[in-house]
C-alpha cells in the first residue's frame, strides 16, 4: 500500500484520520510525486486528491527538516485559500510544521510576521505571488522553495490570469531554481495541452474514471397556475419553480446552480415567497466575504436545506456533504455540468447525482446534448491563452524590480520559458521593452555581455514609477464600473447595468431587457443609462457583471444533429421517445416537447449545422444556424457591418448559439449575397470592429494594463480613434 512509502509519523496521522485504504489517485500519484516527477493529477471531488498531493510532500519536508518557504500552494481563489488552510492545518500541525496563508485580504501585521518568520507552507493566488516576489526580504525566503502545487489548474490555463502565473512561476524558476510542479484539476478537456502549460516533463495521471454520474434533464409540467398566480410570473417559470421546490425539499442538503447572479437572487426571492420558512440562502462573488463564510457554515451545519449559487461554489470549497446537485437551466458548456454534479456525493464511492431543470425549446435540447456529452466524458477542448503583451508587460517590469540593471537577454531567457511564451520572437520582445522605456518605466541603455557580441542587447534600470505601475497592475481582472438605469417616463432609477454591457449594447437606440420589462436606450452619460419603456420581440438580455459563458460549436452542432434525428423519425413514424429518454436521460414530458417542437418546425424547414434557414419577420431577420455562441457573433457582426455599409443606416444585432437576429431594412436576398461573398470576412471584421464600442471598452482595458491610461478613466470619455492611431505600430 502507498501509505506506506511514507514516514512513521505521516502513517500514524493517517490511521488517526481513518484513511484505511488509498483513493485511486493516491495510489497512482503519491509514488510519482514522492520520486521527485511533475505531475497533473485529474480526479473528482472528494477523491482525496489534495491529500495525494500534499500528504508527499509534507512528509519530505517533515523529514528533511526543509526551511521556508518550501511549499506554494496557490489557487485561484481566496475563498479556496481559506478552505484549504482549515483542511490541511490539522496534518501539518501535527508535524509542527507551519502552514500560513498570504492573499489580498492578509492584515499588514501578518504580512510583517509573513516576512520575518514565514512559513514552510504558504497557500496563495496568482495575484499575491506577484505581489510578494520584488520583496527583498521574502524573495530571500522563496529562495527555499522546493515544491509548487497549482490547484484548479482548468480554470486559468484559458484566460490572462493563467498566462500571468505562468510567467510568475518562471520568475520564482530564476530565484528558487528549478523546483516539482504538481497540477491538480477534476475536470480537464485537453490534459495534454494543461500538462504543457504547468512545466516540462509533466506526467499526467488520470484518476477521473472512478466516479459514477447520474444526470437527468427535466422538463416540468405546466400544472403550477396556482403558483404563477401567486408570484405573478409564467407557468413555465413557476413549473420549474415548482419542481425546484419539491427536488429540495426530497433531499437533505442540495444544490442550485444558476448561470448568473441575477438569476440567483430571482430564484432565491421567488423562493422565499413560496415558502418564508424555506431554509435556503444565496452565494455569489457579490456578496461580502463576512456573509459567505457564515452562510457555508450554516450550510455545512445543515442550518440551510440548499444554496442557491453561481459558479462561487463550483470548485472545492468544503461545504460539507451534498446530495444531490440542481442546474437551473442549461449550463452551457459540458466541463461546467461535470464540475457542479461532481459536487455532489460525499464520498468517492457514491454516485454524483444531479438534474438541469430545463425550459422548452432551445434549452430542452441543448441541455439534452450536454448531458449525454457529460455521462459520456466528452469536455470541451482547453485553449491556452497565448502571448497577451499587456501581461507580458507588467512582468517585464516586475523583473526590473527583482534586479537593477537587469538585461534584456535575461529577461527574454526567463519568458521563454514560460509555455504561452515558448514560440514569442525577440524581434517582438525587443519592440515590447522599447514601448515600455518610452513610457518611462525604465530606462534602455545598449549593453554588451562580451566586446565580440553583436546581438541587440540592452541594461533595464527601473524608475520610481515602475513600483507604483506593477503594484498597479497586480490583478489581469479589470475594474468593472456601473451605471445607474434611468427611466424618463416615471425619473426614477431603474437598476445597474455593468459596464462591459454598456459598451457592447449601450448605443441609443437598442433594447434590452430588465427586471422583465423591455428598455429602449435613449442616452448614456457620465455614469447614467436614460431609458424609456419599449415593446420589442427581442432584446439583449443584461448578465450580471459579465456575460453568460459561450455554447460552444460542438454542442450546438450537435443540437442541429438531434433536431436532425427526430424529424427524420418522425418522417418515417418511428417511435423516437425511447431512444432519446435513454441516449439523451430527458424525462417523459421532455422528450414529448421536444418531439412537438419539430414537429410544429418540420412543416416549414428544420436548420441544423450544415443547413441554415433565414427567415423575415417585419423589419427582423433571422439567420438559424446552429453554429454555436462565438461563430454566431462573429458572423452577426459581419452581416452588420456589412449592411450598413450599403445602406447606410445603423444594424441592430442580437445573437445567441443557433441564430443570428438583426434588425434592418435589408432583404433576405441581400443576406444570401452577403454569405455567398464573404471572402474577406477576417479584414473587414477587423476594420469595423475598431469603431465598435466593445472594441474601444477592450482596448481601454488593455491599455490601462500597458500603463497607458490611468485606472479610472471610462470609455466613453476617450477619443479612441486618436489613441489607437499612436500606438497602432505596436501590433
Amino acid at each position: 500500500m502507498v501509505f506506506r512509502h511514507f514516514s512513521k509519523e505521516i502513517q500514524k496521522l493517517i490511521e488517526k484520520k481513518g484513511f484505511t485504504e488509498p483513493t485511486i489517485s493516491q495510489k497512482m500519484g503519491i509514488p510519482e510525486i514522492l520520486s521527485g516527477k511533475n505531475v497533473l493529477i485529474i480526479a473528482p471531488t472528494s477523491s482525496g486528491k489534495t491529500e495525494s498531493a500534499f500528504l508527499p510532500l509534507l512528509d519530505i519536508i517533515h523529514r528533511k527538516k526543509m526551511k521556508p518557504v518550501s511549499l506554494l500552494y496557490i489557487t485561484p481563489l481566496k475563498s479556496l485559500n481559506r478552505d484549504m488552510l482549515k483542511r490541511l492545518f490539522w496534518w501539518a500541525d501535527n508535524l509542527d510544521i507551519n502552514i500560513t496563508v498570504r492573499h489580498g485580504d492578509t492584515s499588514q501585521q501578518e504580512r510583517k510576521e509573513q516576512r520575518e518568520m514565514p512559513a514552510k507552507v504558504f497557500i496563495t493566488t496568482p495575484e499575491t505571488l506577484g505581489a510578494i516576489l520584488p520583496g527583498k526580504k521574502m524573495r530571500k525566503h522563496l529562495r527555499n522553495v522546493e515544491f509548487v502545487i497549482v490547484d484548479e489548474i482548468h480554470e486559468l490555463c484559458e484566460n490572462k490570469r493563467g498566462t500571468q502565473l505562468s510567467l510568475l512561476l518562471e520568475r520564482l524558476k530564476n530565484i528558487a531554481g528549478d523546483f516539482q510542479r504538481i497540477g491538480l484539476s477534476a475536470t480537464v478537456g485537453s490534459p495534454k495541452a494543461v500538462a504543457e502549460f504547468l512545466g516540462k516533463n509533466v506526467k499526467i495521471i488520470r484518476a477521473d474514471s472512478e466516479k459514477k454520474f447520474k444526470i437527468k434533464v427535466i422538463l416540468p409540467e405546466e400544472n403550477a397556475k396556482k403558483i404563477a398566480d401567486q408570484l405573478l410570473i409564467t407557468e413555465s417559470a413557476a413549473a420549474r419553480l415548482n419542481a425546484l421546490y419539491k427536488i429540495i425539499n426530497n433531499h437533505k442538503s442540495s444544490l442550485v446552480f444558476t448561470n448568473t447572479r441575477q438569476t440567483a437572487e430571482v430564484l432565491s426571492s421567488r423562493l422565499r415567497q413560496l415558502d418564508k420558512e424555506f431554509l435556503q440562502d444565496v452565494h455569489h462573488s457579490s456578496i461580502s466575504k463576512v456573509a459567505r463564510i457564515t452562510i457555508e457554515e450554516n450550510f455545512k451545519k445543515e442550518k440551510l436545506k440548499t444554496l442557491i449559487c453561481t459558479s462561487s461554489l463550483e470548485l472545492g470549497i468544503d461545504i460539507g456533504s451534498i446530495e444531490t446537485v440542481v442546474q437551473y437551466m442549461s449550463p452551457r458548456q459540458t466541463i461546467k455540468l461535470i464540475q457542479r454534479v461532481g459536487r455532489s456525493g460525499h464520498t468517492i464511492k457514491e454516485e454524483s447525482k444531479g438534474s438541469i431543470l430545463a425550459s422548452s425549446d432551445d434549452d430542452i435540447f441543448e441541455s439534452a446534448v450536454i448531458a449525454k456529452r457529460a455521462l459520456e466524458k466528452r469536455l470541451e477542448k482547453i485553449k491556452i491563452y497565448k502571448e497577451p503583451k499587456d501581461v507580458l508587460a507588467s512582468q517585464i517590469v516586475g523583473l526590473t524590480l527583482e534586479k537593477y540593471g537587469i538585461t534584456s537577454k535575461e529577461i527574454f531567457s526567463i519568458i521563454k520559458e514560460a509555455y504561452p511564451f515558448r514560440k514569442m520572437e525577440e524581434k517582438e520582445f525587443i519592440k515590447l521593452i522599447k514601448f515600455l522605456a518610452n513610457l518611462h518605466f525604465f530606462w534602455l541603455s545598449p549593453y554588451k555581455a562580451n566586446k565580440n557580441s553583436c546581438d541587440e542587447n540592452y541594461q533595464l534600470r527601473r524608475s520610481r514609477k515602475a513600483w507604483q505601475y506593477y503594484y498597479e497592475n497586480l490583478s489581469t481582472i479589470p475594474d468593472i464600473w456601473r451605471y445607474k438605469v434611468i427611466s424618463v417616463v416615471e425619473n426614477e432609477p431603474v437598476g445597474y447595468l455593468d459596464e462591459g454591457f454598456v459598451a457592447e449594447y449601450g448605443e441609443p437606440g437598442n433594447s434590452f431587457v430588465f427586471r422583465g420589462r423591455t428598455w429602449k436606450i435613449i442616452d448614456v452619460s457620465e455614469n447614467k443609462v436614460f431609458v424609456e419603456p419599449f415593446e420589442d420581440i427581442q432584446s439583449a438580455v443584461p448578465a450580471w457583471e459579465g456575460e453568460l459563458i459561450p455554447v460552444p460549436l460542438a454542442v450546438a452542432k450537435e443540437v442541429g444533429e438531434l433536431r436532425k434525428t427526430i424529424a427524420k423519425a418522425l418522417n418515417s413514424k418511428k417511435n423516437i421517445i425511447e431512444k432519446i429518454r435513454r441516449q439523451y436521460h430527458v424525462n417523459d414530458f421532455g422528450v414529448k416537447n421536444m418531439i412537438k417542437t419539430i414537429k410544429k418546425q418540420k412543416k416549414y424547414f428544420v436548420p441544423d449545422f450544415y443547413n441554415w434557414l433565414l427567415e423575415q419577420h417585419q423589419d427582423f431577420l433571422i439567420l438559424h444556424t446552429c453554429a454555436g455562441s462565438l461563430v454566431n457573433n462573429t458572423l452577426g457582426r459581419y452581416l452588420s457591418f456589412i449592411i450598413s455599409e450599403e445602406t447606410g443606416i445603423s444594424v441592430q444585432l442580437k445573437t445567441d448559439p443557433y441564430r443570428i437576429i438583426i434588425k434592418s431594412f435589408a432583404k433576405p436576398e441581400q443576406v444570401i449575397k452577403i454569405l455567398n461573398n464573404a471572402h474577406d470576412l477576417k479584414n473587414t471584421l477587423i476594420k469595423n470592429l475598431e469603431r465598435s464600442s466593445l472594441f474601444k471598452w477592450r482596448f481601454i482595458h488593455v491599455a490601462k494594463r500597458f500603463g497607458v491610461m490611468q485606472r479610472n478613466v471610462k470609455f466613453q470619455n476617450i477619443s479612441l480613434p486618436k489613441v489607437i492611431d499612436i500606438y497602432r505600430k505596436l501590433t
